[in-house]
């Protein structure tokens, strides 16, 4: 479980990764990375590579990332979505959740914080 960050103003949702390394299996694109979660432990993910996206950073600063597919629950609400394999060490919050995945799902509230639940319902 991580705290994430909803970000209106991103279309991809992002999840933080260390030692990303792409590879080919079975003439696929895949990626390994290492997350840490909430307890400090490292977990090795493999996915397969759905597509690759330029990002558009502050400071004009474009990156590159590939973005993978999990399933996430935010506030209740459980969908698969995708997300861009990114080194975001340096920012406030492991998961940043993009309005791709808000869509439908959830309704942003700028003036209020951490108010929805953690129990997550599976959608079909």
């Amino acid at each position: 479980m991580f705290e994430a960050k909803l970000d209106s103003g991103a279309d991809t949702s992002s999840i933080n990764a260390r030692n990303i390394e792409r590879f080919r299996k079975g003439g696929r694109s895949f990626v390994r990375f290492d997350i840490v979660d909430d307890t400090g432990k490292t977990v090795v993910i493999e996915r397969a590579v759905v597509r690759r996206v330029r990002v558009r950073r502050a400071g004009g600063n474009d990156d590159s990332r590939v973005v993978v597919r999990f399933k996430v629950c935010v506030g209740g609400s459980a969908a698969e979505s995708e997300f861009t394999v990114a080194d975001r060490d340096d920012l406030e919050y492991q998961v940043l959740i993009g309005r791709t995945f808000m869509a439908g799902r959830i309704l942003v509230d700028s003036g209020r914080q951490r108010i929805v639940s953690d129990r997550c319902l599976v959608q079909k």
